[in-house]
């Protein structure tokens, strides 16, 4: 979210200074009553109808290929009538053509949007089309959407519906707990570009592996609280697993590892189940908007749940990852 509102006010202030620039452009607009003395503040009602109009631009945003490089942030297009279409996590009704692109090449001028139709998903008179945003977590469709994939537990138990997790704090907590050593580390996994994005996810249960890059680099030191003088030469065989040169650093390792998750997951499913219980003690029983976006918050914590839950039995079951 934090990330969101830095783009949001970015885009506001570029508009500002345009229009700083171009005083005469606001006599395109039908806002008569724009203030410019106060128009660069943000809490001006200016910047909140911004905001308005920035989070339905953005919501309804797709890729669309316009620039040489495919990561270029002006990759992106309203496409009428698809923007209508809401998002469905399961079997859709719309199936994009995705084109693939192995390098940067230059992008065509004009390239048409191809949607098909699913074969295995009639569609009857008067249904709703559906279409998948994407393979995005449900943290991500909450900040970036405002709503999340309705699921639920059994969902993913029986791994129908793939859960992901994200141990972001948790993890860099501990490394942050280990002081000037934790510092060293981080500074390793920063070099090796093995720093955060750290999840855990249910379909299969399972840490992903940047996760455990990270944890078996902290259990190379686990029990030391500073940097020692061989640690250059202790990162040795930690390069040699990660480049694929070995298997495992140790056994010990991969026991000491794989205790660093279960740990994480029970810290996770105490966070978790906390939180849904204060937010059931003073839930809005269903008051329009409030209660439907409570219920959001609710998923998002049983989700967390659950998926720690499936991890933890998959360690505790011996599971190789």
């Amino acid at each position: 979210m934090q990330q969101l509102k830095t783009r949001l006010w970015t885009d506001w202030n570029a508009s500002c200074n345009l229009i700083n620039d171009e005083p005469a452009i606001v006599n395109l607009s039908s806002r008569s009553d724009l203030d410019f003395p106060r128009l660069n503040l943000r809490d001006s009602g200016a910047a909140m109808d911004y905001v308005w109009a920035w989070l339905n631009v953005n919501t309804r945003c797709i890729f669309y290929r316009v620039r040489a490089a495919r990561s270029d942030p002006d990759n992106l297009t309203l496409c009428p009538i698809l923007e209508m279409a809401n998002h469905f996590w399961g079997q859709t009704h719309i199936s994009p053509v995705i084109d693939s692109e192995l390098w940067d090449v230059r992008a065509r001028k004009k390239k048409d949007f191809v949607f098909l139709s699913c074969a295995d998903a009639p569609i009857e008179q008067g249904q709703e089309l559906l279409l998948h945003y994407g393979s995005h977590s449900n943290k991500t469709l909450f900040v970036e959407y405002g709503f999340v994939n309705r699921i639920s537990r059994n969902a993913i138990a029986t791994g129908k519906y793939d859960g992901e997790l994200d141990v972001q704090d948790l993890v860099e907590k501990m490394f942050v707990d280990r002081g000037s050593l934790g510092s060293w580390m981080k500074t390793v996994l920063e070099d090796e570009g093995y720093w955060g994005d750290w999840t855990l996810h249910s379909s299969p249960a399972r840490p992903s592996y940047r996760l455990i890059v990270a944890l078996r680099l902290y259990n190379v030191f686990e029990g030391i609280s500073s940097i020692p003088v061989e640690a250059n030469a202790s990162l040795i065989t930690w390069r040699d697993v990660l480049k694929g040169h070995a298997y495992t650093i140790s056994q010990d390792n991969e026991t000491k590892w794989r205790g660093s998750v279960l740990r994480i997951c029970d810290l996770v499913i105490e966070r978790a189940d906390g939180h849904m219980q204060n937010l059931k003690a003073s839930c809005s029983e269903g008051q329009g908007w409030l209660g439907w976006m409570e219920d959001n918050i609710r998923i998002l914590w049983m989700e967390e749940s659950e998926v720690a839950r499936a991890v933890a039995d998959s360690i505790r079951a011996g599971e190789e990852f």
